[in-house]
């Protein structure tokens, strides 16, 4: 069996361009799997765009369809492909718009499969980037512990004022906060929820 053999280096590219990313609404979309691949279809040699995403189809043309436009211009004998890291986005497109874009891993495996020995990867971000799906799933944990806290500090309060706390009359859940746990880990961070609760107190 032939061995496929994929080398795969960074190229910086200077583009005067700020990619913006983000989850919006449907619209035309003028830049599929087309514009993405301009410069010589037919070479072994790719450069490989990889940005976050945008769902934002008219912000997408002008930021990260200039940025492709830019190395295809700039380097006329590379096939110029795409890719987003943005799982979120990827799904968002193609479901809303039909509209498939590979994440890193998936881009990488098709350049094998088609034949591409030099591969050129340029990212785009300007910082790093997170994503977390698991939200909902700590919501009713947090917001049991934000509850056990609550009454706990309304009954000191009930005891300090020699009353005796009572049912809950009111509760909103508040607002979800999500912050860097400190600016030497901004990789890790804290999950807050501020839950406001109204207890009836008697004497």
């Amino acid at each position: 069996m032939k061995m496929k053999k994929l080398s795969v280096v960074l190229l910086s590219l200077l583009a005067a361009v700020m990619v913006l990313s983000g989850c919006g609404g449907g619209a035309q979309d003028n830049d599929s799997a087309e514009s993405a691949e301009n410069g010589a279809k037919n070479s072994d040699q790719a450069i490989l765009v990889v940005s976050f995403g945008t769902s934002y189809n008219d912000s997408r043309d002008k930021t990260i369809g200039a940025i492709e436009t830019a190395a295809a211009e700039a380097f006329p004998e590379y096939e110029v492909r795409r890719a987003f890291t943005s799982q979120i986005i990827i799904d968002k497109l193609k479901e809303r718009d039909n509209l498939e874009i590979d994440n890193v891993t998936e881009a990488l495996d098709r350049a094998v499969a088609d034949g591409i020995k030099t591969l050129i990867v340029q990212p785009t971000h300007l910082m790093n980037g997170y994503e977390y799906t698991d939200l909902n799933k700590i919501k009713p944990s947090m917001i049991a512990e934000a509850t056990k806290n609550a009454r706990e500090a309304a009954k000191k309060f009930a005891d300090d004022s020699d009353s005796r706390l009572g049912k809950i009359k009111t509760a909103s859940q508040g607002q979800f906060s999500i912050e860097d746990r400190d600016q030497y880990t901004p990789y890790i961070k804290r999950v807050r929820v501020v839950s406001t609760i109204d207890y009836f107190l008697k004497d």
